[in-house]
């Protein structure tokens, strides 16, 4: 009897900056403005976003302001603008450089 030697290397996801991202917002309609949000969640810290809203229009652009650290593909983050938790913007990261 003969025996094999199975070597199992364990794989882990790539952790970088955020480096492109898809994003989704509930639709809620405030003033017109343009700020900078630290996004919450995923398995990095300090991805912070630029955030453009028109009144009686919505979110018409985000752009990736730091990409932050430790982040992987897929990873959901979340903006909260307000005080109210109904207020939000969801991101998921597609990409990390």
């Amino acid at each position: 009897m003969s025996r094999r030697l199975i070597n199992i290397a364990q794989t882990t996801a790539a952790t970088g900056p955020v480096s492109t991202f898809t994003w989704t917002d509930n639709g809620l309609n405030g003033g017109s403005y343009t700020r900078t949000y630290t996004a919450a969640g995923g398995s990095g810290t300090g991805a912070r976003f630029t955030v453009t809203r028109q009144i009686n229009v919505g979110i018409t652009s985000i752009t990736l302001f730091a990409g932050g650290t430790g982040y992987t593909v897929g990873n959901t983050l979340t903006i909260i603008e307000s005080s109210s938790p109904f207020d939000t913007i969801t991101i998921t990261v597609t990409a990390i450089s």
